[in-house]
């Protein structure tokens, strides 16, 4: 989360008239050609594909142009018994819901102790 997080701050500063991305592949682009709003470099392919270490990642909620705010969630990937999900915004403040779902999180998630 927090690379994710770290990128998107990075992505802000470099694309100001873009603002923040809700794109993964916005933010990945390893592989060819310079640095640009659609292949910014700033995440490895396998975390920009959204579903890694049993997690699934999505980035949604940009808001105004240029995108000022966005949110981050990871869930995991099947059997949330025992896992938590997480989420965070623009503020770079990680939260958990202790059910597993993403939009428990983000509609009142915790203070998270760890993160994926």
């Amino acid at each position: 989360m927090r690379t994710i997080l770290t990128a998107e701050t990075t992505y802000a500063v470099a694309y100001p008239k873009v603002g923040y991305t809700c794109t993964l592949s916005d933010l990945d682009g390893f592989g060819g050609g310079e640095p640009n709003e659609h292949q910014a470099m700033l995440i490895n392919s396998g975390l920009a594909s959204g579903k890694r270490y049993g997690f699934v990642f999505t980035l949604f909620g940009c808001s105004g142009s240029p995108a000022t705010s966005f949110h981050l969630s990871v869930a995991p990937n099947a059997n949330t018994f025992g896992r938590k999900a997480f989420c965070a915004d623009q503020s770079g403040v990680i939260r958990a819901a202790e059910d597993g779902n993403a939009a428990t999180c983000v509609a009142s998630g915790n203070m998270a102790q760890s993160t994926p």
